[in-house]
């Protein structure tokens, strides 16, 4: 079996959309697919440059090498590449004069800014420069995940996974991504193209498709699929200033909560103070503050709402 032709690196940057079948509780969710992020020869840089993949997390559902590493310069580059198409909610598309005067899209966007269930508004800000480079041989695969919440701080956190195709997985031999409806059916997949990237909310089922070779083949060609892997970070737009909020056990920390609120439009709002006081509890046990300290944060947050104790702090597998 041969492998396909690659693309050229001199092809142009494009984005398409795999639309998903609406879910309850959810807004729209579709993958975006960029095509051409990258060229034949940063892949193979990239694959080159990372030869202690080892075998990581292995079950009966997962079988896969990886490497994790950091590179900002990676991060920047690909970042500079995809940044344009995301555009704020209140920002209009830019728009190019066909000969004819009419106008059209430049170009489609992706989500730029979020709003969450604690109706907290995030600004994209860039890349995580924390990067998954995975290898999937004859038999490898990924079960069925959710990435789920990857925060980074109180103020910064992940809401889209990107995943890159290193190489071009043939026709018939599986490894496609797939994702699933809230009921594990099969709603779309990808196959593995070469410099090809999706991007996808963290709320979304998929999986990686066992990599196999067709019954047929006669040929001594053994299936591989390189997969590299990071987040697009947000910003919170109206950040906490959790520094102010820590205390010495007077609890100052407590007072200087309730006046930050008092300046907020929801600051009568005890359902968001609640929200707010347990994101500090969380930004503060994430930065390893005293424990008795972290538990009173806790407690306020469920004194303000109490429904806060029985809910569940998502997260997923990456």
């Amino acid at each position: 079996m041969s492998t396909p032709n690659e693309p050229s690196s001199s092809s142009s940057l494009t984005l398409s959309h795999m639309d998903l079948p609406g879910e309850p509780g959810r807004g729209p969710r579709a993958i975006h697919v960029f095509h051409n992020i990258l060229s034949a020869q940063e892949c193979q840089e990239i694959i080159g440059s990372h030869t202690d993949l080892i075998p990581a997390n292995v079950t009966t559902e997962t079988i896969r090498d990886r490497q994790m590493f950091e590179n900002e310069e990676l991060g920047a580059r690909i970042w500079g590449r995809i940044q344009p198409f995301f555009l704020p909610l209140e920002q209009e598309k830019p728009q190019k004069r066909d000969g004819e005067g009419a106008q059209e899209d430049t170009f489609d966007s992706i989500e730029g800014i979020i709003e969450d269930k604690d109706k907290d508004i995030w600004k994209v800000s860039g890349l995580n420069e924390r990067w998954r480079l995975s290898r999937y041989g004859l038999g490898g695969k990924f079960s069925p995940h959710m990435d789920g919440r990857r925060l980074a701080s109180i103020n910064s956190q992940a809401f889209y996974t990107i995943n890159i195709y290193l190489n071009t997985v043939p026709d018939g031999c599986g490894g496609a991504t797939r994702f699933f409806s809230s009921s594990k059916e099969i709603v779309t997949k990808v196959r593995p193209t070469l410099g090809t990237a999706i991007i996808f909310r963290d709320d979304i089922w998929h999986d990686g498709e066992v990599l196999s070779c067709p019954s047929d083949d006669s040929s001594s060609y053994q299936p591989v699929k390189y997969l590299l892997r990071t987040d697009i970070m947000f910003d919170r737009a109206d950040p906490i200033p959790l520094s102010s909020f820590q205390s010495s056990g007077d609890g100052s920390g407590i007072e200087n909560f309730e006046e930050w609120c008092k300046g907020k439009c929801w600051g009568s709002d005890r359902e968001m103070m609640g929200r707010k006081a347990l994101a500090v509890a969380e930004g503060l046990e994430d930065a390893g503050v005293d424990g008795m300290e972290v538990v009173r944060w806790y407690k306020k947050a469920w004194r303000l709402w109490p429904a806060l104790e029985f809910e569940g702090s998502g997260g997923g597998a990456a």
